[in-house]
């Protein structure tokens, strides 16, 4: 394990964590705006993400593909209203970047990295500290219970 595997692992982690609280407030703040422009977008928005919630409670792909339907809802009311909502649409669009970035970033990348990290333990390349490999012979008996 080097450098780069811990800096690889870093920049994923923040980019991902980073996009997501970017995606949190932004739709946050759409749906606060969305109350001031009648019951469609406050319908559009709100009633997917409750129903999301309530979908991730019996499955994950039920509750995430209604989630992104209501992401969708607040990305579209941000921009058929740019003027009033250029802070929220700022932040959920470059959240989704971000979160895509780190999301590519791990599948694209990761199983490279993850194929050095191996092939060094493998050949007995490991730093300092980390746990060395199972020796061939047998383990010590446990000790007797008095």
């Amino acid at each position: 394990m080097d450098i780069w595997f811990t800096l690889f692992v870093l920049f994923v982690a923040v980019s991902v964590a980073s996009g997501l609280v970017l995606v949190l407030v932004g739709y946050t703040d759409s749906l606060v705006t969305s109350f001031a422009y009648g019951w469609k977008w406050r319908l559009f928005i709100l009633a997917p993400l409750l129903l999301a919630i309530a979908a991730m409670v019996y499955g994950w792909r039920e509750g995430a593909a209604v989630f992104i339907v209501s992401l969708a809802g607040a990305v579209t009311f941000c921009l058929k209203r740019w003027n009033e909502n250029t802070k929220p649409g700022k932040q959920l669009l470059f959240g989704l970047a971000l979160a895509a970035l780190g999301v590519g970033l791990l599948y694209g990348s990761g199983p490279s990295f993850a194929k050095r990290v191996i092939d060094e333990a493998a050949q007995g390349n490991l730093p300092a500290g980390m746990v060395e490999p199972a020796s061939t012979g047998s383990a010590p008996a446990p000790a007797a219970a008095k």
